[in-house]
């Protein structure tokens, strides 16, 4: 989306099975002027012990250089006008094999396409779930 996009994310399941599969949400707002494609959505898992995310506010990495997903999924035929939003749902999600809190982070544009994405760098969103044992 051109200009500034913002999300909200939220795991469909709040304490989802270890080993199982989940589904995620993920709102997107176009706070810009033009009408924009959400693109490729990813997201990443990641203990919350091991990442301060209350003081980089999820997930960060340097500007072209994203990896690790544990899924990901394109909606590049999903157009969001200025000042609206869409929720898109992304579905089998690997849930971690280890109980505990987790933080789930999301990052839009994947493939960089989008204007924004010449001099931006991501700090990802995040929500935090905690994962039951089987």
């Amino acid at each position: 989306m051109k200009k500034q996009v913002s999300f909200i994310l939220k795991a469909a399941n709040k304490a989802p099975k270890a080993n199982a599969t989940m589904s995620v949400k993920v709102k997107f707002v176009n706070q810009g002027t033009a009408e924009g494609a959400i693109g490729g959505v990813g997201l990443w898992l990641l203990p919350v012990a091991e990442y301060p995310a209350p003081f980089y506010t999820g997930y960060w990495n340097a500007e072209g250089k994203y990896n690790g997903y544990v899924a990901t999924a394109d909606f590049s035929g999903v157009v969001v006008k200025p000042g609206k939003s869409k929720t898109v749902t992304i579905k089998d999600v690997p849930v971690p094999g280890a109980p505990g809190w987790w933080q789930l982070s999301a990052v839009v544009d994947l493939n960089r396409t989008l204007p924004a994405a010449e001099y931006s760098y991501t700090w990802a969103l995040y929500a935090a779930f905690e994962v039951k044992a089987p």
